[in-house]
């Protein structure tokens, strides 16, 4: 690769930049933007490289400023902090970009590196859509239910994911009665059990900082509460993520738990 201050941008430095589609090639837009593999990629339009057939091959304007434009896009959608660079307009030589800083870099693959690191996060949350899944009959010893969420494919599944999508679940239960209450007040100290992608570290949506699993709100400390065990920790074995024990209730029903499984396929 030539790409240096004041040397000719080649089509391999460009195709570098731009990386294959699919890839999940570290530093590369396709990887954060198109398919991906993995954490990698938001199922968008991939940006084609540019083919070098001979040495005369010419990197245009417009194939420079779509990635300059994508690098933005991206970085606005994670609220990443890249350094900004100028489209050029028709007509224009397009110009390598470094740091002032010696030794110099590239200021493309400074940016790039921040998409990749940053590729699950989101500046902000969309719009959400809440399912409300009451249980109303009589019922003793205990209750299970699976809650299932379907999407288009796995691809699309990652997709979700990858662009900061959750999926967060909360418990009520009526007062009333002595054991009633118990359940009110256990379904109350849960809190809400969110799910995002990462099976390791954290991931910034809106300004909050998630682990895979995390528990927001609710009291007391849970049993169970597995942080790493996010989107892509799971298999089809259920993975028992988060359980809570009553600590308040009748006395010989303080072992009364709520507990929270998942698996995907």
């Amino acid at each position: 690769m030539t790409y240096q201050q004041f040397g000719k941008i080649e089509a391999s430095d460009y195709n570098t930049y731009v990386g294959a589609n699919p890839t999940s090639m570290a530093n590369t837009l396709n990887a954060v933007l198109a398919i991906g593999n993995g954490r990698t990629g938001l199922g968008q339009t991939a940006v084609s490289q540019v083919q070098a057939n001979d040495a005369n091959t010419k990197v245009t304007n417009e194939q420079w400023n779509l990635l300059i434009n994508n690098i933005q896009n991206l970085a606005s959608h994670q609220g990443s902090t890249v350094t900004p660079i100028s489209v050029t307009a028709d007509g224009q030589l397009i110009s390598a970009y470094m740091t002032a800083t010696l030794p110099s870099s590239s200021i493309f693959a400074n940016n790039l590196n921040t998409l990749f690191t940053n590729r699950n996060n989101a500046a902000a949350q969309g719009s959400s859509s809440t399912d409300i899944r009451p249980y109303i009959a009589s019922w003793n010893n205990s209750l299970t239910f699976t809650h299932v969420i379907t999407f288009e494919s796995g691809d699309k599944a990652r997709y979700f994911f990858n662009a900061g999508g959750q999926i967060a679940l909360s418990f009520s239960h009526p007062a009333g009665t002595n054991m009633n209450n118990l359940w009110n007040t256990l379904a109350a100290a849960c809190g809400t059990i969110t799910i995002s992608a990462v099976n390791s570290g954290t991931q910034t949506i809106a300004g909050t900082v998630f682990n895979g699993v995390t528990r927001t709100g609710g009291s007391g400390n849970p049993t169970t509460l597995l942080t790493n065990n996010g989107y892509y920790a799971l298999n089809s074995a259920d993975a028992t993520i988060f359980k809570m024990t009553a600590t308040i209730g009748p006395n010989g029903y303080l072992s009364s738990f709520i507990q929270v499984n998942v698996k995907t396929n």
